[in-house]
């Protein structure tokens, strides 16, 4: 996880809240002082392994379409450019 205001990696976790299948964490970057929030879900195995496999098919197609001095579009079965379509928090919490 990067900071959204500076990208750094170095933060600290203020507090963790848990529900059902998600884990909120409040984080505060050591770098520019800002807080930002962070959501975690469970994801059952078997659920994950298909879009895994998908992912990594992809990122390897495209490692060697580098080395061969191409460009390679990574394009999915139903047309995302990423398996997990990643969603901007409407609230910091909930």
């Amino acid at each position: 996880m990067l900071c959204p205001n500076c990208n750094s990696s170095d933060y600290k976790v203020l507090d963790t809240i848990s529900r059902q299948t998600d884990i909120y964490r409040q984080k505060k970057c050591n770098n520019c002082g800002k807080k930002f929030f962070s959501k975690e879900i469970y994801v059952n195995q078997d659920e994950a392994a298909p879009l895994f496999t998908e992912w990594s098919r992809e990122r390897s197609r495209k490692s060697r379409a580098k080395k061969k001095g191409m460009s390679y579009d990574v394009k999915f079965a139903d047309g995302r450019e990423n398996p997990v379509e990643t969603k901007q928090p409407t609230s910091p919490l909930f």
